[in-house]
């Protein structure tokens, strides 16, 4: 007769209690364009990190704009890697929202269940989940201070929570953990997510530091991923999700993503939590992506990926109508980062008297830290997005908004900042 030590016993009524509720997982690559390959490339990772450990097709909902697996800039068409020589993440994934489907109204329409709003919109398909069941948002782009950015639009810290609010009262969950990977992808959370809420997050960043790109390919002239998402991924891939709990994942890639203060927020019994209560479902499936990858290598503030791309494309082709076209390419890109930080000095130059106040907000680093604060910082966004220029397709160009959230943090009225935003 088979013993069971008091262990195995816990073990086994973990997983059983891991199994009796269900579980649904929201995947969102909020980025288009090739030089953003790594954000789709991570999303269909994370698919498969969830696949190939039970959890059931049926309840992951994954938007991803799908403009880089058959991009004309991809050498190998149908196929996306998240390390290099690694397998194809792209196949088998099932996407349920792309092109100008990919928006911050339709994802907060599908995290909040708003199906009637969804019809006719991709697959329609929106969260079903209950008060007993556990929901995994992973969202992968780029990001500034309070805000989120999707190809067209922006999604602000404030909109997110009340979207958070309405899942609660409506009991769509009762557990929730969101990864997300942007750069400044603290300031999302940071003193806004209460326990309350019973929701757990982990970010890439704190409220001030951009996240990292990593493992450059030089066929595919792009990065293939992102720091803190491929440590949590590679760690799930070849952990025992049934025994290793969300503090011990967290403090693991906080431990290899070195470049970047990877931050935990709200509930924190939630991290105390097994992996498998948000990333395994009840299905035996076989592993195929577990195989070893590299260690994260050729690591690249997000926010200088564009320039060096532009300039490696530039370097590697040989005099002629493409190295032209590059180089133009290059000089646009250039101009254009002059022009947003000539507008963001013009507007502490106009809303800043003295002189010296005015060098300390060009140079200095904070995170909005009151109400009115952060108020001020999404307005600030908001018009820079709109006057300036789009910053979820210049994402670079967030690294200028710091002096703007200086102005709002030291109580310079949002209304002064917002009238010396104008064109770029």
């Amino acid at each position: 007769m088979m013993v069971v030590t008091g262990f195995q016993a816990l073990v086994l009524a973990t997983i059983l209690a891991v199994a009796s509720a269900e579980k649904w997982a929201v995947l969102v690559a909020g980025s288009n364009t090739f030089s953003n390959y790594r954000h789709q490339a991570d999303v269909c990772h994370a698919y498969h990190v969830l696949i190939e450990h039970g959890f059931q097709p049926e309840h992951i909902i994954v938007m991803m704009y799908d403009d880089i697996a058959n991009n004309k800039e991809n050498p190998t068409p149908g196929v996306i890697i998240n390390h290099p020589n690694g397998p194809n993440v792209y196949d088998g994934v099932k996407i349920d929202y792309r092109q100008t489907d990919v928006s911050p109204e339709n994802f907060l329409n599908i995290i909040e269940g708003n199906a009637a709003a969804m019809k006719g919109v991709g697959t329609g398909r929106v969260l079903q989940s209950t008060a007993e069941d556990h929901v995994f948002i992973n969202f992968v782009d780029h990001g500034g201070p309070q805000v989120i950015a999707f190809p067209q639009e922006l999604l602000n810290s404030s909109r997110l929570h009340q979207a958070f609010t309405t899942m609660h009262a409506k009991k769509m969950y009762k557990q929730m953990m969101f990864y997300l990977e942007s750069c400044e992808s603290g300031s999302m959370f940071q003193n806004d997510l209460v326990g309350s809420l019973n929701i757990f997050a982990t970010t890439a960043a704190d409220a001030t530091q951009s996240s990292f790109a990593c493992y450059f390919d030089q066929a595919l002239n792009t990065y293939l991923g992102d720091l803190y998402s491929v440590n949590w991924m590679q760690n799930s891939d070849s952990a025992n999700l049934h025994t290793e709990t969300v503090e011990e994942q967290y403090k693991l890639v906080a431990l290899k993503t070195n470049v970047s203060k990877v931050c935990k927020f709200g509930k924190e019994a939630i991290s105390k939590e097994v992996l498998a209560s948000f990333q395994a479902g009840p299905n035996n499936t076989t592993r195929k992506h577990q195989a070893r990858a590299p260690s994260p290598r050729d690591l690249i503030d997000s926010r200088d990926v564009d320039e060096d791309l532009l300039r490696r494309k530039l370097q590697s082709t040989s005099p002629g109508a493409a190295r032209d076209s590059h180089a133009a390419a290059l000089a646009t890109h250039l101009a254009l980062k002059a022009r947003v930080k000539r507008t963001v000095t013009s507007v502490v130059n106009l809303t800043v008297v003295d002189p010296t106040q005015r060098e300390l907000h060009l140079t200095r680093t904070v995170a909005a830290s009151t109400p009115a604060a952060r108020q001020c910082v999404e307005a600030t966004m908001a018009a820079l997005h709109t006057n300036c220029l789009n910053l979820g397709q210049n994402s670079w160009a967030f690294k200028w908004t710091r002096p703007l959230v200086s102005l709002c943090e030291s109580g310079v009225a949002s209304s002064a900042i917002l009238a010396s935003i104008n064109t770029c």
